[in-house]
């Protein structure tokens, strides 16, 4: 992991928030637990030093080495081969996941064995995912793996997943990074999301793993997890 201190500002940050959070929760530390925001400010600093403090480290406030060891992380793998493509239309959000975990700069996919419904959303249905795995020459899980075993598949090989939000709506994303202290819970793993939207800009983002979180300016929605179609 890289060296971490006020200023600092990402991914790696949401991680430490992270562990941070869960590493009081473990110790019967009080208070309010740190927003997950990738920004290494006055508070993220004042919990890290507190957190050093108690368990005998240097209390310098920089997250190093023998802090990332101490807060337990036990994987990083990030797929940085991984570019991100902002979706073109308010429902090709699987296409532009597609785009970017076949690393294809084709602004558009050839769909031909794929289902779409009247919106032009991938139809989400076991063989219609089949069918759009072997497509872009890929395979479809067709269950819900636990944590720890999307941990592994993610150490491996970036994925494309399939995820809802209640009745309302289903997203597509690539998972491209993982982070974790291999609790089969999931407090302690974070995913880097490769998100397609918000149209035409796409983002890039941290999620704790149970669940997953979409994470947009304008709010967040905890999703419930469809579909992984993993590179063969």
């Amino acid at each position: 992991m890289q060296v971490l201190r006020q200023g600092s500002k990402g991914v790696q940050v949401q991680v430490l928030q992270g562990l941070l959070n869960k590493a009081n929760i473990q110790d019967g530390v009080s208070g309010n637990a740190l927003v997950t925001d990738g920004q290494f400010g006055p508070l993220t600093a004042s919990a890290l030093y507190a957190f050093q403090s108690r368990r005998r480290l240097n209390p310098d406030k920089v997250a190093g080495f023998q802090t990332w060891r101490e807060l337990g992380l036990q994987i990083e793998k990030e797929h940085n081969s991984i570019r991100l493509f902002a979706q073109y239309s308010s429902t090709s959000c699987w296409a532009a996941a597609a785009q970017m975990l076949l690393k294809s700069n084709l602004s558009c996919l050839n769909i031909s064995e794929a289902q779409l419904d009247e919106k032009g959303r991938l139809l989400n249905t076991v063989n219609n995912f089949r069918d759009f795995a072997e497509m872009v020459g890929c395979t479809a899980l067709n269950y819900s793996p636990s944590v720890q075993e999307l941990v592994s598949i993610v150490k491996r090989t970036p994925v494309w997943i399939a995820i809802s939000y209640k009745a309302h709506f289903t997203h597509c994303v690539v998972l491209s990074a993982v982070y974790s202290d291999m609790d089969e819970k999931g407090d302690g793993t974070i995913f880097r999301l490769h998100d397609p939207a918000p149209l035409g800009s796409g983002s890039i983002y941290g999620s704790a793993a149970n669940p997953i979180t979409l994470s947009y300016d304008f709010g967040g929605y905890e999703v419930r997890l469809l579909q992984v179609i993993v590179p063969r």
